[in-house]
């Protein structure tokens, strides 16, 4: 309780004479808006520009690349699923909560999994992306 006390009055002592002397205020001018303005859309663009770059370094994202990849997903609840995940040449089973994901079950013998048969915009999107890949770089 002492130290407390203690704490109170040397931040009082600190704050010197700020508790004194009244505040001034003073009206906002069109030149404070217009200054607040450009600083707001400096930040705007500064942003997208930062998108913009991490876009073109990072490429595109894909979740099936590599010896990691997700073979099925099924929905078990509002928020909760259950995956089957490729990790190299074993499959694990696991569920996928708000508070975490854990491993229900490690197959011993692989599900093969037939690939699926994508819809006729998904094929074209896919054109489209690998079209605009190849004239951009």
């Amino acid at each position: 309780m002492k130290l407390r006390i203690l704490l109170a009055t040397i931040a009082f002592a600190l704050s010197g004479p700020a508790w004194a002397e009244p505040v001034q205020r003073h009206s906002v001018t069109p030149s404070d808006w217009l200054q607040m303005f450009i600083g707001l859309a400096f930040v705007l663009l500064m942003i997208g520009f930062i998108a913009w770059i991490l876009r073109r370094v990072s490429g595109p994202v894909s979740m099936g690349s590599g010896h990691l990849r997700i073979v099925s997903v099924l929905p078990v609840g509002t928020r909760e699923r259950i995956a089957l995940i490729q990790a190299g040449k074993d499959q694990v089973l696991v569920g996928i909560t708000p508070s975490g994901i854990s491993r229900i079950h490690t197959l011993s013998e692989p599900v093969e999994v037939n690939e699926p048969v994508q819809p006729e915009f998904a094929r074209r999107l896919q054109a489209m992306l690998k079209r605009s890949e190849t004239h951009e770089g």
